[in-house]
C-alpha cells in the first residue's frame, strides 16, 4: 500500500492511498492504467522525461549519454555527454534544443547543467552548501524556469533558465526530507515530490513565487 499526502499550501494536509499496483483512488474515482507499449533499450535506463513535442528523453547514467526516442521506443538520437559528467541522473528536452541535466553524487561533483545538442558543457551550477547540496532530479515549466530536487539540501529550489538561483520553492519546513524526483503540472499548477522514504507530497503552487 502506498501513499501520498497533497499539501495546498496554506490549507490541510490530506493522505491518498494507493490499493493495488494498477488502480488509483482519487476523491472516489477510479482509474484504471493498462499497458500501451514496451521496449527494450541497449543500456540501463536511469532517469527518464518527456518533451513537449512528445519524445521520451532517457539517461543513461553508467555511459553518460542520453537517448531520444519516439513513444514507439524509436531511437532518434544518442547524446554523448561531456566527459566531466559522471553519474547522469536525469535529463528534460528544453525548447532550444538544449537539455537540462542533473549529475554527480555527495561530493563527486555534483550539479545542474545545460548541454547543447551534442552534449558539450554550456553551463554548470555546481553544488555547495548554499545553493545545491546534491541535486537528484530537474523538470522545467512552459516559462522556461528550472526546478532541481536537491536530496541533502531537503528543498527543491528553482533556477532560472541561465541556473541562476532564484528561490527555494518548497524545503523542510514544508516536510521535505530527502527529495529524491520531481514532476510538474503546469496546467493545474502543482508540484510532485516523492521522497526517499516512500511518500510523494503535492504542493499547490498558487501561493508560491514568482507566478506568472
Amino acid at each position: 500500500m502506498g501513499v501520498y499526502t497533497y499539501n495546498d499550501i496554506g490549507g490541510h494536509n490530506k493522505a491518498k492511498h494507493w490499493g493495488c499496483p494498477d488502480t488509483v483512488d482519487t476523491n472516489g474515482l477510479t482509474s484504471m492504467v493498462q499497458v500501451s507499449g514496451q521496449w527494450s533499450v541497449a543500456d540501463k535506463p536511469y532517469g527518464i522525461s518527456v518533451s513537449v513535442d512528445g519524445h521520451v528523453i532517457i539517461s543513461f547514467s553508467e555511459t553518460s549519454t542520453v537517448g531520444v526516442f519516439t513513444h514507439a521506443g524509436v531511437l532518434q538520437r544518442r547524446i554523448a555527454v561531456d566527459p566531466a559528467v559522471v553519474n547522469l541522473r536525469h535529463a528534460v528536452l528544453l525548447a532550444t534544443g538544449q537539455l537540462v541535466i542533473c549529475h554527480g553524487a555527495v561530493q563527486q561533483r555534483a550539479a545542474v547543467s545545460i548541454v547543447d545538442a551534442d552534449g558539450h558543457l554550456v553551463k554548470t551550477l555546481a553544488a555547495d552548501d548554499r545553493q545545491l547540496v546534491w541535486p537528484t532530479h530537474v523538470a522545467v515549466d512552459e516559462r522556461g524556469f528550472i526546478y532541481a530536487s536537491d536530496y541533502s539540501g531537503k528543498r527543491v529550489a528553482q533556477l532560472d533558465r541561465d541556473l541562476a538561483y532564484v528561490a527555494d520553492i518548497v524545503g523542510y519546513d514544508d516536510g521535505l526530507r530527502n527529495p529524491r524526483n520531481i514532476g510538474l503540472d503546469s496546467i493545474r499548477r502543482r508540484l510532485y515530490v516523492a521522497q526517499a522514504a516512500g511518500s510523494v507530497i503535492v504542493f499547490g503552487l498558487q501561493n508560491l513565487l514568482p507566478l506568472y
